[in-house]
């Protein structure tokens, strides 16, 4: 793993001493590196996506990096301690909460509130001080599930195929993959019968992230996987629309995209206002409330500087060393990277309370590819039921400066990835 570039700018004189200390501090991951890229074989890479799509029943639809990306136990730990820290900060900030709700519309506030997210993604861009240290920096907060499903069985797939270390893992803090099946299935039923449990999107066949329903599904047989128009309500009770008969829903594994939901609520036969007797895993609030929301709240060395848009006093003068984001804008959907003084001025008055500036992040190179170099981004997936946990890292390799994957379609050794890393 060769790593330049910097959270800030880095001097040209000074780029040979960081890749150098890098080598240093990291020669044990370089070894894993080395030992991958000479056995590499596309054949290998090819019987993956083979044995994957034949798991899935369909092929998948975004691109998967060739390589894993391996880290050591010390970026790990790292970026859990900053997960952590940053959920305290919150919890202990009463006025988060006020600030939060007077920022999101009353029409994305839903009743049944629980009293924390059960799914908690902590996105760290992989940057590097002056120093030539490794410097994981948050760029998102997500309460809402990522593809834990599909990571469990890729990263499986990965270490089989390319026949990797025994020490290698992927399951975080010591899970093995019985623990991580028992806790899996803990957070989407929570003691419900599979078929009264439904995981809910918007035309959910239709999704990019349709692999991990079906993988959701192999983990938890008898669940549904239906589309928000196909729920019914009577009384209190929701049902679902499944092979022409009503099912019983009383857990609902929330998958919907706020902004994708609109162009279909005329077609809803019910409102998530409703005083409904269903259990959510994964209230839809905190889609809203850990989210781009939060980050102008937080302290911390691992945190960029975040402002509201309608809080800053004065556009910075260095403008380009920062970038424009929506908050509740999903998968990189109206990110700005190059700025201007007009481009802001253009923003109305009643909308600049819905965007963020927050410092530029300098990606460092942590993939080194068979042609040139890659940068990365790591997800840490969280569970949160009785104690908030790290289960896996969902790593995003990309060459250029937006890292998610309907932004790396082509280019070789980027797109989805998996990460590895020495366990005990």
């Amino acid at each position: 793993m060769d790593v330049s570039g910097d959270h800030r700018k880095t001097a040209p004189a000074v780029k040979g001493r960081i890749r150098e200390n890098w080598r240093i501090n990291c020669s044990m991951i370089k070894k894993y590196r080395s030992q991958f890229n000479d056995s590499y074989s596309p054949d290998q890479y090819r019987k993956i996506l083979e044995s994957m799509q034949q798991q899935i029943g369909e092929a998948i639809r975004f691109r998967i990096a060739e390589s894993p990306i391996f880290i050591p136990s010390t970026l790990l730990e790292e970026m859990q301690q900053t997960s952590l820290s940053i959920v305290r900060q919150l919890s202990a900030q009463p006025d988060y909460a006020r600030t939060a709700e007077d920022y999101i519309p009353r029409n994305y506030l839903f009743p049944a509130e629980d009293s924390h997210p059960l799914f908690l993604l902590f996105d760290f861009a992989i940057s590097q001080d002056a120093s030539g240290k490794t410097r994981p920096l948050i760029t998102e907060i997500q309460g809402f599930p990522s593809l834990l499903a599909f990571q469990y069985f890729l990263s499986k797939e990965f270490h089989r195929f390319y026949d990797l270390s025994p020490e290698l893992k992927f399951l975080c803090n010591g899970l093995t993959e019985t623990g991580f099946r028992e806790l899996f299935g803990k957070a989407i039923l929570n003691g419900h019968d599979p078929p009264n449990v439904a995981l809910v999107d918007v035309r959910p066949s239709e999704q990019s992230t349709s692999c991990d329903f079906y993988l959701t599904q192999r983990l938890c047989p008898g669940i549904h996987i239906v589309c928000v128009t196909q729920l019914r309500k009577r009384g209190r009770s929701l049902y679902a629309v499944t092979n022409g008969r009503e099912v019983l829903i009383t857990r609902i594994i929330n998958r919907i995209i706020w902004d994708e939901l609109q162009k279909y609520e005329n077609e809803m036969r019910f409102s998530f206002h409703d005083d409904l007797d269903v259990e959510w895993a994964g209230h839809p609030n905190w889609f809203f409330k850990y989210s781009k929301l939060s980050l102008p709240f937080i302290r911390h060395p691992n945190v960029p500087m975040t402002y509201f848009l309608d809080q800053l006093g004065r556009i910075p003068k260095e403008l380009e060393e920062y970038v424009l984001k929506p908050i509740f804008s999903y998968s990189g959907l109206g990110v700005v990277l190059d700025l201007t003084p007009d481009l802001l001025r253009q923003i109305p008055d009643e909308s600049r309370k819905y965007f963020i500036l927050q410092e530029k992040i300098r990606f460092a190179e942590s993939l080194e590819a068979p042609e040139g170099t890659v940068h990365c981004e790591l997800r840490l997936m969280y569970v949160w039921i009785e104690e908030l946990i790290c289960v896996m890292i969902l790593p995003r390799m990309s060459r250029d400066r937006m890292m998610g994957c309907s932004y790396n379609r082509s280019d070789p050794w980027t797109g989805h990835g998996t990460c590895f890393f020495p366990g005990e």
